[in-house]
């Protein structure tokens, strides 16, 4: 592991970006010599209201070769108090994993309503209410303390969104994950 990045830059490189890219290169081809693999920890730049935040990875610096040289790319981002952990490359998926903090440990929150979670609080007890199974909105609205007319429109943002779906009015609610019809 090689904490921080800037620990081994080449200082006063001439060739800036080309420089790196060698010298993280030359990283990789020793690593993969002895058949090891290497975390580098750095810092992304500091956020902007220009970010997409659907892409964290534009947060990488893009005049360094942070992202040019390594097999695989994960950014760790606070969103919404939870630690949120992107992941993307040539050996791994994409991915997004949630963690939340609970008794001084970091845990998987693997939820239904997890990727909700600290903008749609409401949204997210409702998918988490049905990842128990299928439910009409009667039940759903005693289960979640929401107000009917609240519900109603929350599960209609949500079967939107492609979410949670029911075959016709009336009918319960159920997770598009989990859907059998």
């Amino acid at each position: 592991m090689i904490d921080t990045l800037a620990r081994i830059k080449r200082p006063n490189a001439e060739r800036g970006y080309e420089d790196e890219t060698q010298a993280m290169s030359e990283f990789k081809e020793l690593f993969a010599a002895h058949d090891l693999s290497c975390v580098v920890v750095h810092h992304t730049r500091k956020s902007s209201m220009y970010d997409n935040a659907e892409e964290p990875f534009e947060r990488i610096l893009g005049s360094t070769a942070l992202s040019a040289v390594p097999d695989n790319i994960m950014v760790l981002l606070q969103e919404n108090n939870q630690t949120v952990l992107h992941t993307k490359g040539r050996l791994i998926s994409s991915n997004v994993k949630r963690f939340r903090f609970h008794n001084h440990v970091f845990e998987l929150d693997e939820t239904a309503g997890a990727d909700l979670r600290g903008t749609a609080n409401r949204q997210a007890d409702i998918l988490d209410a049905l990842a128990k199974g299928a439910t009409n909105q009667k039940e759903l609205s005693n289960e979640t303390g929401i107000d009917p007319g609240n519900l109603s429109r929350m599960c209609r943002n949500l079967e939107i969104a492609n979410k949670i779906r029911r075959e016709k009015s009336g009918a319960p609610w159920r997770l598009v994950a989990d859907e059998l019809f």
